[in-house]
């Protein structure tokens, strides 16, 4: 069987290079939404295919973007990851938004990223910048196994912390022995875990913490003035670092789980779509407030 991690490193950018990457967040976020919203059929149907939205935007993201063609190919393929699903709620008679992408990220494979032992290269719009990993134990733990493959990884920016951290993600094939036990997670909102021992993980707290923090957001966002928008930045850090917790808080019990039941593993669902999960949880939210 594959396991996969994700391995998240704080990256030591040379200040000469931090606005490249930055201008390459800037317009991977542009490619995205572009890709959304002329990612539709003739019959008006959002584009789920990414053979077809190739053949509608990637020669107007190269013309209206400085990315390189496979950061383009990536911007698309993420627009079509968000637009499947909003097809699937859609199928299932739940409403939401068209959505749109509005993370400080960039998604790189390994035509875009190579991955060093303790440094990498990335694509940007200028050209490659080369950033060296700032890491403790646990991460070198994981990139120092050689029975890890260094798949794929993740730009981000932390406003709060004004750094840029790459989340790597690493696989490995791992033997199944035969009577080894596996504890399976469901993830959804309400209940943000559900075990096969039919353990139920509430997100009651977690989401009454997301409310409050998106009324507060809205209240400052309604007075636009530049005191309000830097409260909003430190907002921000604080409702990650709230959200962080919980998380943390719930997998911790989810491996004693596994521990008390003597599990060798614990298979959780495919997370793809988690945030866009979240952000139609922040929908219904808007709705419900009017």
């Amino acid at each position: 069987m594959e396991v996969q991690r994700t391995v998240r490193v704080k990256l030591d950018v040379p200040d000469e290079r931090q606005d490249h990457l930055h201008q390459t967040i800037e317009q991977f976020t542009t490619a995205v939404n572009y890709s959304i919203e002329n990612g539709r059929t003739d019959d008006g149907y959002l584009i789920t295919a990414k053979t077809t939205i190739h053949d509608e935007v990637y020669h107007d993201l190269r013309g209206v973007t400085d990315l390189p063609a496979n950061l383009c190919v990536r911007a698309y393929s993420k627009a079509v990851e968000m637009m499947k699903s909003t097809v699937a709620d859609w199928k299932q008679g739940n409403s939401r938004p068209v959505p749109t992408f509005d993370q400080p990220t960039v998604v790189y494979d390994k035509r875009t990223l190579t991955i060093n032992d303790r440094s990498a290269t990335l694509s940007t719009v200028e050209s490659r910048v080369e950033v060296n990993f700032d890491i403790g134990e646990y991460q070198a733990n994981y990139l120092d196994d050689d029975d890890y493959e260094k798949r794929m990884g993740t730009l981000h920016y932390d406003n709060q912390e004004d750094e840029f951290y790459l989340h790597i993600v690493i696989q490995k094939e791992v033997k199944e022995r035969e009577g080894d036990r596996v504890l399976g997670v469901d993830l959804n909102l309400k209940n943000v875990a559900v075990t096969s021992t039919g353990s139920f993980y509430d997100g009651g707290e977690l989401l009454w913490g997301q409310n409050h923090y998106f009324r507060v957001r809205r209240s400052l966002q309604d007075k636009g003035t530049r005191s309000a928008r830097q409260a909003l930045a430190r907002l921000s850090g604080r409702e990650n670092r709230f959200v962080l917790d919980r998380l943390h808080t719930i997998s911790r019990r989810i491996v004693n789980e596994a521990r008390q039941y003597d599990c060798s593993y614990i298979a959780v669902e495919d997370l793809t779509h988690i945030r866009e999960r979240m952000d139609a949880s922040d929908d219904q939210l808007k709705r419900q407030m009017h």
